[in-house]
């Protein structure tokens, strides 16, 4: 067919003459729809393998296509259109699937890909003119690109409202839930396991994720929930439970059949903001070890925001002495002014020679190891030793269990009491 009467005006006459002279219709539109969704999930092997998906990929192809017609043939500006109820209902399932706004857009990108190379196959078969058929693919370029970039900011806008819509009701199912489990008000464990979509009858171990960065912003939340994600599957939990209990604090429990405890062998929080910090409760199964290792993992926490000397990851079973002793903040209080005298004090002189009496004891009365973990000579922790037990009035290892755990409440610097100011961030 010659193509001479297309001429070279990029307007929507011209390119409704391309259209009929190649033959385009929803016929064909409707065999490149199959041929759309086929390549899709050929290229996103996150889509493949889902019969349903692949269903809802043809529908929502089918309808953009048929408003690519219906467009040409209206009087409406190719970025006036708005998406069709079918390409609104796939966005919605991209979101409940938890797929990602990027593979939304890749889809768009295949398909439109993949449409032009039908049109240009059409445009070659159909036309005979060289000039006309580079007119013709110029058009097609144009207005399809024109017509998806149309689209999309539609389509992106429903996605997030639905993503904000569906976040926020899913997440705050699941904290109410996990608030009543944790203040003992759940009745029925099954109903509870089905809202969590988690399994309450198995073996648990609860961590918190926190960041102590106070300039990390409204990103601290979303930067949390990743890195609680990473967390739980660097440490083989297939489906956890993460429940975001604020700005800065993620709840989560790495469910399993088996009784056993997450490997923290490797740092669990590579490249994690600076402030990042995680702590574990023992592992405990059914409804009440899934309460109890939780309180476990705040109580960590709250030993952990306490002490500088502790790291990024704490594990309750290693401050589990000092989370008890603080039961009662007063009586925690005067034990340690009781056991340790002047060695109570909090100017900075006598702290570090407490810090060194800790040392001292936890290393079994080493001066060597204590010096190498403090970093200073031997004989400087010698020397600070005998000023110790000056101020003690008796020798370290007398009462070596009262004065290792006042050691240890002291190092919070108010004797524990301050392990109970926060209440529980669920309950």
């Amino acid at each position: 067919m010659a193509g001479g009467a297309l001429g070279s005006d990029p307007s929507r006459d011209s390119f409704r003459d391309v259209v009929v002279a190649v033959g385009i219709d929803q016929p064909w539109l409707d065999r490149v729809a199959t041929k759309i969704s086929a390549a899709i999930h050929d290229e996103l092997p996150e889509l493949d393998g889902d019969e349903d998906l692949a269903t809802a990929t043809l529908q929502s192809s089918r309808s953009i296509l048929s408003l690519f017609l219906a467009t040409l043939e209206s009087d409406l500006s190719v970025g006036e259109a708005e998406p069709p109820p079918q390409a609104l209902a796939y966005a919605r399932e991209f979101v409940h699937r938890g797929l990602s706004v990027e593979t939304l857009i890749r889809t768009y990108q295949v398909g439109q890909a993949c449409f032009y190379r039908c049109f240009a196959e059409e445009v070659r078969d159909s036309l005979d003119d060289p000039e006309a058929v580079a007119t013709a693919m110029e058009q097609g370029a144009r207005w399809t690109f024109e017509f998806v970039e149309g689209l999309l900011p539609g389509l992106l806008r429903h996605y997030a409202q639905e993503r904000d819509r569906w976040v926020r009701s899913a997440a705050a199912v699941r904290r109410e839930t996990v608030r009543a489990l944790l203040a003992g008000d759940t009745r029925d464990p099954h109903e509870a396991s089905a809202r969590l979509g988690y399994r309450l009858d198995g073996h648990h171990c609860a961590f918190v994720l926190w960041t102590e960065d106070e300039t990390a912003g409204d990103a601290a939340g979303a930067l949390l929930e990743s890195t609680a994600a990473e967390l739980a599957e660097r440490l083989g939990a297939a489906r956890p439970l993460l429940v975001p209990s604020g700005p800065s604090l993620v709840s989560g429990w790495l469910g399993s059949d088996l009784a056993s405890e997450p490997g923290l062998e490797a740092d669990p929080l590579p490249g994690a903001i600076d402030g990042m910090r995680v702590a574990f409760g023992t592992g405990a199964t059914g409804v009440a070890g899934f309460v109890r290792s939780h309180r476990e993992a705040m109580d960590a926490r709250r030993v952990a925001r306490r002490s500088p000397a502790i790291g990024a990851v704490v594990v309750y079973s290693e401050v589990s002495l000092v989370a008890l002793a603080g039961g009662d903040p007063d009586l925690a209080r005067q034990f340690v002014v009781d056991e340790l005298g002047a060695l109570a004090g909090e100017d900075e002189a006598t702290r570090q020679l407490g810090q060194t009496a800790l040392a001292y004891l936890e290393t079994l009365g080493s001066p060597r190891r204590t010096a190498q973990l403090l970093g200073v000579h031997e004989n400087t922790i010698s020397n600070r030793i005998r000023r110790v037990e000056e101020l003690l009035g008796r020798p370290l290892d007398r009462r070596l269990a009262e004065t290792l755990l006042a050691l240890r409440l002291a190092q919070l610097g108010d004797g524990g009491a301050s392990l109970h100011r926060e209440g529980d961030d669920l309950a």
